[in-house]
């Protein structure tokens, strides 16, 4: 007598970094959610030659595995934040687009962007953007390496650092903070009044800061998603902060 083979479940993962719909498919009562939201824009760089730095663009927030309870045919409506634009010189840079996903049985939290540097001015580096919301850490001073919160409010949020404070005229910039997770840490830009490093989060870097000599604008995050742009050097942009994501996992 032949035995009978039932159809093998699969897994499957689904990413989005642009707005979309997603039907959930038969047979299908619960997904899990990786996203983040946007990171923020670097500062700009103080509007002068040999002048100061602007600091880097804090990280957004981040989540893994949040579980959504749904129901075969829902559709859901994705939204990630979208990636921000260079921030002029004498510019504070702006906060990061905040990712949402609304249609399913249980709520998803709208997932905040990281605020943005603030501009170099009169001489002193400019502060660099917090981490988002709910583990937001204060941007580093001038000179001053961002930080991340040590401890998540919440078993599914990802640590995210803040983004450092641009050098001085007479002093150097800050790193971005390191959250934790592959990726490093963002370096600020070398030499005195030099960019910030925007802040990380587990889901992707932060920008490398500007520099004074050239003048060189910030960098925008070149991994992942989520990460704070670097500060201007001075009399340079900031760099722009990464986009977000959501990336559902499931099986059917």
């Amino acid at each position: 007598m032949a035995l009978k083979i039932s159809n093998p479940v699969r897994n499957y993962y689904a990413l989005f970094t642009t707005v979309a719909s997603f039907v959930v498919p038969d047979g299908v009562f619960i997904v899990y959610v990786d996203a983040s939201a946007a990171g923020g824009d670097g500062g700009g760089g103080q509007a002068s030659a040999n002048t100061a730095g602007g600091g880097g663009g804090g990280g957004g927030a981040g989540v893994q595995n949040w579980p959504l309870s749904v129901t075969p045919g829902q559709i859901l409506n994705i939204s990630p934040g979208i990636g921000g634009a260079a921030t002029a010189i004498a510019g504070n840079g702006a906060a990061g687009a905040s990712t949402s996903i609304t249609g399913a049985n249980t709520p998803f939290p709208t997932l905040a962007g990281g605020s943005g540097g603030l501009a170099g001015a009169a001489g002193t580096g400019g502060v660099g953007g917090a981490s988002a919301a709910p583990n937001s850490v204060a941007g580093g001073a001038a000179g001053t390496v961002g930080v991340a919160r040590a401890t998540p409010t919440d078993s599914y949020y990802l640590p995210a650092s803040s983004g450092g404070g641009g050098g001085a005229t007479a002093g150097t910039a800050g790193a971005g903070g390191y959250g934790g997770g592959a990726y490093a840490a963002a370096a600020a830009g070398s030499g005195n009044g030099a960019g910030g490093g925007g802040g990380n989060n587990q889901w992707g870097n932060g920008g490398v800061g500007g520099i004074q000599a050239t003048p060189t604008a910030g960098i925008a995050p070149t991994s992942g998603y989520g990460g704070g742009g670097g500060g201007g050097g001075a009399n340079a942009a900031g760099g722009r902060g990464a986009g977000g994501f959501v990336a559902l996992r499931y099986v059917a």
